[in-house]
């Protein structure tokens, strides 16, 4: 079941009222007790269970698949986010080494035109702006 297919079946079963149930203080427990009788018998034999335990297993029922499926979409959600933060850190980690590899090639260019002793200071300074000329425009504040 995907995330959508559940968010149809939440609206489903907030439709049939199953968010809007007095069930007390029954604890999850008490639901499971009432709702098993739901899914273990037939629907005509639904039909011959007298009020009011007929209401009350119908809605235990419906809440407690109303609780379970909103669990199920909020792990949902929450694997779709860690997977979504697992995506973009990774592509963040890829920019910034890409980064980190081109100051670096920067930086060597400029060490070896440094040690070079037979490079005039034109040349020195042309081959420093041809080293720092891939690298982003960065502006220092001023205070």
């Amino acid at each position: 079941i995907n995330i959508a297919e559940a968010a149809q079946r939440l609206n489903a079963l907030r439709n049939l009222g199953a968010d809007r149930l007095s069930l007390g203080a029954l604890p999850i427990t008490g639901m499971r007790h009432y709702a098993s009788g739901m899914a273990t018998q037939k629907v005509q034999t639904l039909a011959l269970l007298r009020e009011p335990r007929r209401a009350v297993e119908i809605g235990c029922w419906l809440r407690l698949h109303l609780l379970q499926l909103n669990d199920v979409v909020l792990e949902q959600v929450s694997r779709r986010i860690g997977n979504l933060w697992r995506e973009a850190h990774g592509t963040v980690e890829i920019r910034a080494f890409r980064e980190l590899e081109v100051y670096r090639a920067g930086v060597n260019a400029i060490r070896r035109a440094l040690g070079d002793p037979s490079l005039s200071d034109a040349a020195l300074r042309a081959t420093v702006v041809t080293a720092i000329a891939p690298l982003p425009v960065a502006t220092i504040g001023t205070g």
